[in-house]
């Protein structure tokens, strides 16, 4: 399995398609974009796994939002749902979200330019949850020793893909380093 970041990019439009790989190799050069046009591209994905992201259009002409949001969250349930879609739908967007989809982004001039920032904040949100605040005494505790490998596969491959650390603290020769 790669240590790259791979989303899955699911649409049946090609020029949407494009677009958003071309915005998303801008932010993740090293990234795998996958894209999924038929169903059984989606089949063969999701039995295959090792994904760490997907973006999909809400409506295909084979498979409808919610069904493929409930789908990936059976099979992959650590794996962050986005949805880049033509369905301006607040209602819609509420109710994928509260279903657990991380985003709802509209394909507009704007919604594109945010699909990256999408993308990062769902991979960095799969950090699981910390119980209260910490003070940065409580960061000193949870140093990673020397030659350990810090974070999820994800956050790795996250940090490779955009060239920049997702906050994780690691110990070199003594001293802490973000």
């Amino acid at each position: 399995m790669s240590d790259d970041l791979h989303i899955l990019l699911i649409d049946s439009d090609d020029d949407d398609r494009a677009l958003a790989t071309i915005l998303l190799r801008g932010r993740f050069p090293t990234a795998i974009v996958e894209s999924i046009t038929t169903v059984a591209a989606l089949v063969t994905s999701l039995a295959r796994g090792g994904f760490d992201v997907v973006v999909a259009e809400y409506r295909t002409p084979w498979i409808e939002g919610r069904a493929l949001l409930d789908a990936i969250k059976a099979s992959h349930p650590g794996v962050p749902v986005i949805f880049l879609t033509a369905t301006d739908d607040t209602e819609c967007a509420l109710a994928v979200v509260r279903a657990g989809a991380a985003d709802y982004v509209v394909k507009s001039p704007r919604g594109f330019l945010r699909l990256p920032t999408a993308v990062d904040h769902a991979v960095l949100a799969e950090t699981p949850p910390r119980s209260g605040p910490e003070s940065p005494a409580d960061l000193t505790t949870r140093i990673v020793p020397a030659g350990a490998r810090s974070g999820t596969r994800r956050h790795q491959a996250h940090a490779r893909a955009t060239g920049r650390s997702c906050g994780l603290l690691t110990k070199r020769g003594g001293d802490a380093q973000a």
